[in-house]
C-alpha cells in the first residue's frame, strides 16, 4: 500500500487502489461509529488530508486520560506531531515528540526518537541548519541502537538503518555553517 521514500523518509503510495480501500473502510467504520481515531489519523496524513488528521488528532489525544492509559495517550501525541511536522510547523512537532522520548523507554521511546530525528532532518532541510540535520542524525542513530539492543523487528531495524543512512548522507553533503 505505501513504503517509505529513501530520499525524503516519508510514506509514498505505492498501490493507490489499495489505500483509498483502506482509507474507505475505516472512514465507513467511523461512520458506524467505530473507534478508529488510532489508524484513520495516519492514513488522513499520508493522504494528505492534514486539517483533518489535525482535527482529529487533537480530539483522539483530547479524549484520552493519560493517567489510564499513558502508552495510548503518547502514541496519539506522536500521530499528532507527524501531522504537525508535515503542515510544516516544526517546533510544535518537536515539543510533542519531546514530551513522548522524555516519558517512554523500550520500543515507544525508540520510535518517538527516530521520528522526532526525521523531522529535525526536514526542518534542517528547510533552514539549511547542519545543527538540526547533526541532531537529526544522533536521534536517528540512537533509535538504531535501541532497536538493534531490544531485538526488534527486522523491518523496524531497517527503517532506522534507512534513516540513519539518508542522514549522514545529508550532513555530509550540507556546507558547513
Amino acid at each position: 500500500m505505501y513504503v517509505i521514500d529513501p530520499v525524503t523518509l516519508r510514506e509514498r503510495i505505492t498501490d493507490q487502489d489499495a489505500f483509498d480501500h483502506e482509507l474507505g473502510q475505516l472512514r465507513a467504520a467511523q461512520a458506524r461509529g467505530a473507534d478508529v481515531r488510532a489508524q484513520l489519523v495516519p492514513m488522513l496524513r499520508i493522504a494528505g488530508f492534514l486539517n483533518d488528521a489535525e482535527r482529529m488528532g487533537r480530539d483522539y489525544l483530547g479524549q484520552l486520560d493519560p493517567d489510564v492509559s499513558p502508552a495510548r495517550a503518547h502514541a496519539a501525541r506522536l500521530r499528532l506531531a507527524h501531522v504537525v511536522q508535515y503542515q510544516g510547523r516544526f517546533e510544535e512537532a518537536r515539543q510533542l515528540f519531546d514530551v513522548v522520548v522524555e516519558a517512554t523507554a523500550g520500543s515507544l521511546q525508540a520510535f518517538a526518537y527516530q521520528h522526532r530525528g526525521k523531522c529535525l532532518l526536514e526542518e534542517g532541510q528547510e533552514t539549511g541548519s547542519l545543527e538540526l540535520l547533526k541532531a537529526g542524525l544522533a536521534d536517528l542513530e540512537t533509535a538504531l541502537t535501541m532497536r538493534r539492543e531490544m531485538g526488534s523487528d527486522a523491518e523496524l531495524i531497517e527503517s532506522s538503518a534507512l534513516a540513519v543512512n539518508r542522514a549522514q548522507e545529508l550532513v555530509s553533503d550540507a556546507p558547513e555553517t
